[in-house]
């Protein structure tokens, strides 16, 4: 590991020292002061930690300690509820903390870490930090996080959470927000993209138009479209509809476990359950019940 004693203030200001420096040497001070940045910041969020504990905050009036600390240390408030909340986590993730006091994790790599780690999986998640590199961990820990909150509760929260509002800017236009299960999302775009067809070739790169543009016209398509087919010919439901056979036993499982003496040929799952038609409504056991 680098030297952890901190250069002397204005020491590398200066360009005419740098200069005389070979490409070897400038890379191993820009790695030794970045272990040091590391350590500096383990250092300062625990003192964060401290102050937000003890809510020293308070008294100055401040809603929060992210409040305090955006305005005392002049950075955006969205930054400062990200120290924040690093700081608290750090005090519950000794070994990050270690590695973070000693340069080893960046402060990138530990506020990726903090989204996810816990007691149990801090030596794991520890491990992998060291070897991989800061966007590596990053879509790492995204896609880990996106597994976590893939439940039954967060699907249903998800559905809970639709919305679709709008509202006319000054100049008349429409403006549109929603939010979309990410299924219904797909089925959403799907058809955008649909409407916006395949892109036109042999056209000057002047005349092409800006893609949300093109999102925008593949939508009033989509509405005209809409209201001049006729309603009482509309389906019902959706245009595509996924059936999965499911048994009791499994659905009151612990764990699923993909089964490998299932045949891969469609026909053949088709002659094996007799047809989508002969395939039973619902099944019942003594710990659960799956129906379609």
């Amino acid at each position: 590991m680098f030297d952890t004693a901190l250069p002397q203030p204005g020491r590398w200001i200066d360009r005419t020292g740098s200069r005389r420096l070979s490409l070897d040497q400038l890379e191993h001070q820009i790695c030794e002061l970045a272990a040091h940045i590391a350590a500096a910041t383990c250092r300062w969020l625990m003192l964060i930690a401290e102050f937000d504990e003890r809510e020293g905050w308070a008294e100055w009036g401040v809603h929060s300690c992210a409040h305090w600390l955006s305005w005392r240390c002049s950075i955006t408030p969205r930054t400062a509820r990200d120290h924040v909340r690093v700081a608290r986590r750090l005090t519950e993730l000794p070994l990050i903390r270690e590695a973070f006091g000693c340069g080893e994790l960046t402060y990138s790599k530990v506020r990726a870490l903090a989204r996810v780690a816990t007691e149990e999986t801090e030596t794991a998640l520890l491990e992998i930090a060291r070897h991989a590199t800061g966007a590596q961990l990053e879509k790492l820990v995204r896609g880990y996080h996106g597994a976590l909150r893939a439940s039954v509760g967060a699907a249903q929260l998800a559905h809970e959470r639709r919305f679709m509002s709008w509202h006319w800017d000054d100049d008349g236009s429409l403006r549109l927000d929603a939010r979309l299960t990410a299924d219904e999302g797909a089925l959403v775009l799907a058809a955008l993209n649909a409407a916006e067809g395949p892109p036109q070739e042999n056209q000057d790169a002047q005349e092409n138009r800006d893609a949300r543009q093109t999102r925008a016209d593949a939508l009033v398509s989509l509405a005209r479209s809409g209201l001049a087919s006729d309603g009482a010919d509309r389906p019902a439901g959706d245009p595509c509809e996924l059936v999965v056979h499911v048994d009791a036993d499994s659905l009151a499982a612990d764990r699923i476990v993909e089964r490998s003496d299932w045949p891969t040929d469609p026909r053949s799952r088709r002659r094996r359950s007799g047809g989508l038609d002969a395939m039973p409504r619902s099944c019942e056991s003594s710990n659960a019940t799956a129906s379609r």
